[in-house]
């Protein structure tokens, strides 16, 4: 059953998944951010390939809304080539 708090006028409701992936059952936590009845944001946690089990590290956010920008005003819409252009060199660290 999802349980749920506010933070910073977002309703953050926790889910608990559960998966299944070659035989083997895999459950996670994700966190959804809602305004009203609008879901912004989700948090997936990371995979910790060591431990072979999911951490309490942010590993994946899935965008929904169209607020939300990069300083270069790359968001929801932008196009994959919009991205490359305004980021010419990406750098992942």
């Amino acid at each position: 059953m999802p349980t749920s708090n506010r933070e910073n006028d977002f309703e953050i409701i926790f889910e608990n998944i559960s998966e299944w992936d070659q035989g083997t059952e895999e459950r996670y936590t994700v966190a959804k951010a809602f305004k009203g009845n609008t879901e912004h944001l989700l948090f997936k946690p990371k995979f910790d390939d060591r431990q072979m089990k999911y951490s309490n590290k942010i590993g994946l956010i899935t965008i929904y809304s169209d607020k939300y920008r990069t300083k270069g005003g790359i968001g929801i819409n932008s196009t994959i080539q919009d991205f490359f252009t305004k980021y010419k060199k990406v750098e992942i660290t």
